[in-house]
């Protein structure tokens, strides 16, 4: 009975050890190793990392809908992440007195206030599906790029999301009001996640401290837009994604959460939900006042910023692998610019000029005629392309990014990867032109010059938009119409 006794022992321990290896291998590189690197080759999952900061999913948090690395590449924002460890794990400063008095100094498991606070029967699934609008998102006016929304969050984000020690009085109860921000759904959804966590806030609490010491309500430090989407393409229906950063009077860590939420516009009610804890800050790192305030410009300048007291600027490794990725895909062939003739029947296809300005110049430098040209690189997503589903008569994807040029309809003449010739001679050709009144049909053979005429939905009333032809699109036509008028959808 004994030799069995011990027998049982060891296995359960042979089971233990093995369960966590097993584990360690699951997790280990789930989030910083992709499947492939950039130009597509397979990476090798095999190779032992002899350091562990942040290889573990369990304690890293890099697969979080909100997680973003500090200090992205070309950029000026610091994110400032809390520590990605549950709070339990965290040591109370020798001056508690009381190890178990954990609301007092703010350690608690804030992980059981991510349901609490969430609505019912909505999922991540509603954001992935939301759509990015290229658009202001206080004044919803169209932009030209994505970059400039971007630019706008972090502008915005730089009021929002900072220290503010300078508003901390240690020897009194201090109140932080909300910043406001110029967004006014923001401000409903932040003030309804405050709201939820001090209604909600007595489930993390022991009844003991409840009687000893009261609840405490939350404030909020300070927040950022971590991304902005739209529901049904509608510009006046944003969604969020937000991280919080909450103040407890007296504490000595400030929790940070993650949420997603929007208005409802049925009911003109804020919605939450996917609500995550991310972790904590020390609150002493949010409120002393630094010796040297690196947010101001004023305070100090890097005679060469690519050495700070002889230590690396930049200490996460994968940081340093993703600038270096970057620069080999500068570097590639694939991502250089070239200046391309906007003459397309010039047998000087490509210009000799390596700079936008001289490129798209009527002039050299020597302010002589020249051709003029586009400074252009290869497209990589289909969205970049003009013509991309232009054709919104039938489902297809015609028009997009093929090996890096944009697809454009037959009889077009690209310019470069992504223009196309604006001479007549190279009109688009498009079907059904002499439609008129009658119904659309969808395997038509005939083509012609008239897809400027298709826009006039006076003239073409059963178009959706120009019935534009593209090579090989006939077997796709035909494989349309068969799903749309046969029960039997057999393909082609």
């Amino acid at each position: 009975m004994k030799y069995l006794f011990i027998s049982c022992i060891l296995i359960l321990i042979l089971f233990i050890i093995i369960s966590s290896c097993l584990k360690y291998r699951n997790y280990e590189h789930y989030c910083k190793v992709p499947k492939t690197n950039r130009q597509g080759v397979d990476n090798n999952f095999d190779i032992f990392l002899p350091y562990k900061p942040q290889s573990n999913i369990n304690n890293s948090n890099c697969d979080k809908y909100w997680k973003k690395f500090a200090n992205e590449y070309n950029s000026s924002f610091d994110l400032e992440e809390p520590l990605p460890i549950s709070s339990d794990q965290l040591k109370l400063p020798p001056t508690s007195a009381f190890g178990d008095r954990n609301y007092t100094f703010g350690l608690l498991d804030f992980k059981l206030m991510e349901n609490e606070i969430n609505d019912k029967n909505l999922n991540i699934k509603l954001f992935n599906n939301a759509d990015k609008l290229i658009i202001d998102p206080i004044d919803k006016k169209n932009l030209s790029y994505e970059y400039q929304v971007e630019f706008f969050i972090l502008q915005m984000n730089k009021k929002t999301f900072k220290k503010r020690f300078e508003d901390y009085n240690p020897v009194k109860q201090n109140y932080f009001e909300t910043f406001k921000s110029p967004i006014p759904e923001i401000n409903i959804l932040n003030k309804e996640f405050l709201k939820r966590m001090n209604e909600k806030q007595g489930i993390m609490v022991s009844r003991k401290d409840k009687l000893q010491y009261g609840l405490k309500e939350y404030q909020i430090y300070c927040y950022r837009i971590i991304d902005i989407k739209y529901l049904n393409n509608n510009k006046n229906n944003p969604i969020f994604s937000v991280q919080v950063n909450l103040f407890q009077d007296y504490n000595y860590y400030i929790p940070s959460y993650a949420y997603i939420g929007f208005i409802d516009l049925m009911n003109n009610k804020p919605k939450l939900f996917e609500t995550e804890f991310i972790g904590v800050n020390q609150t002493s790192s949010f409120l002393n006042a630094p010796g040297v305030d690196k947010e101001r410009d004023t305070d100090f300048f890097i005679l060469n910023k690519n050495f700070n007291d002889f230590q690396p600027r930049i200490r996460d490794i994968n940081e340093v692998n993703k600038i270096i990725d970057q620069k080999k895909e500068l570097d590639e062939l694939s991502s250089n610019y070239a200046c391309f003739n906007i003459d397309v029947d010039s047998p000087q296809y490509l210009l000799d000029y390596d700079t936008k300005g001289l490129c798209e110049a009527p002039l050299d430098q020597f302010g002589r005629n020249k051709p003029v040209g586009i400074y252009d690189k290869p497209c990589k997503r289909n969205d970049e392309c003009p013509f991309y589903q232009a054709n919104k008569n039938y489902k297809n994807e015609f028009g997009g990014c093929v090996n890096g040029k944009c697809q454009l309809p037959s009889n077009m003449k690209n310019v470069g990867y992504n223009y196309f010739s604006p001479n007549k001679n190279y009109n688009p050709l498009c079907y059904n032109c002499n439609l008129k009144d009658k119904k659309f049909n969808i395997i038509s053979s005939n083509v012609g010059d008239c897809c400027q005429d298709q826009y006039d939905k006076t003239k073409y009333p059963n178009l959706k938009s120009p019935d534009f032809a593209f090579e090989n699109d006939v077997i796709p036509r035909i494989n349309s119409y068969n799903q749309n008028n046969y029960k039997e959808k057999s393909l082609i």
